[in-house]
């Protein structure tokens, strides 16, 4: 095999790329990948240049800063879904548009009949615009 082809175990974890490090106890950190950095936790420390040119599925040992290696501290590395990077993004303030609105009462099963309460955000325009079509039930605050 060339040193091209990929290989069975897929790509090899470069710089600038984002990874996830999930421990023992299902903890995920989102890291992306810097030459020279590297991820500290209360566990330990894990360089990045440990990680980058690794293969997705691999177990790391934290250290600590001296150098020794805790038995207890290991990370799974993968590569992130759409899922975990949506999660560590950062959020603001939203303003809902009415054909973004279309889309929300679809996702969230609202029709003629059926029960509405009001969003957390507290607008009035916006549980007005949900419950519109919804006529003969009760809006629940």
């Amino acid at each position: 095999m060339s040193p091209e082809a990929p290989s069975a175990r897929g790509r090899r974890l470069a710089a600038g790329e984002r990874v996830l490090l999930v421990d023992r106890k299902d903890r995920r950190y989102l890291v992306t990948l810097h030459p020279g950095r590297s991820f500290q936790s209360h566990a330990g420390v894990i360089e990045h240049d440990t990680v980058i040119g690794r293969f997705e599925g691999e177990e790391l040992e934290a250290h600590q800063r001296d150098g020794r290696v805790t038995s207890s501290a290991r990370y799974l590395v993968l590569r992130p879904t759409l899922a975990d990077v949506v999660v560590g993004m950062p959020r603001g303030a939203q303003v809902i548009y009415p054909k973004d609105l279309g889309a929300i009462l679809i996702a969230a099963d609202i029709f003629r009949a059926r029960e509405c309460s009001r969003p957390a955000s507290g607008r009035a325009h916006c549980r007005w615009r949900c419950c519109a079509p919804v006529r003969r039930s009760s809006v629940m605050s």
